[in-house]
């Protein structure tokens, strides 16, 4: 992840610090496999602050600002875990609610860093 963010910085001359970034990525990974695996149905709110806090780091933003974007992203892992847990069915109405929930986080994070 390191080597991600060190190329995504020199590339788009982006400020942020490369080893914190490369950490929270790594974070809000294990905090998806944890909610994902070992706490089924829990809350996702460990994952949509863990997703708030590298948004908020790599785009310089609060992390309020960031947080609908989060919220819908997270929805959008525990739809897609729902998914393969059912069998992977590319017919199953969780893709299309997956893909809307993907839409509205990319819109809120485009929003949040664009004020």
């Amino acid at each position: 992840m390191r080597r991600f963010y060190a190329l995504l910085r020199r590339r788009h001359r982006e400020p942020f610090d490369v080893v914190e970034a490369a950490r929270l990525e790594v974070e809000w990974w294990r905090v998806h496999r944890l909610h994902q695996r070992e706490e089924p149905g829990s809350e996702a709110d460990p994952l949509v602050e863990a997703l708030a806090a590298l948004y908020a780091h790599v785009y310089r933003v609060e992390r309020e600002a960031v947080l609908r974007a989060a919220r819908e992203r997270a929805h959008a892992m525990d739809l897609s875990d729902r998914w393969v847990d059912a069998g992977c069915d590319l017919r199953s109405p969780l893709v299309a609610q997956e893909k809307a929930a993907l839409v509205r986080s990319y819109a809120a994070l485009l929003a949040a860093v664009h004020r």
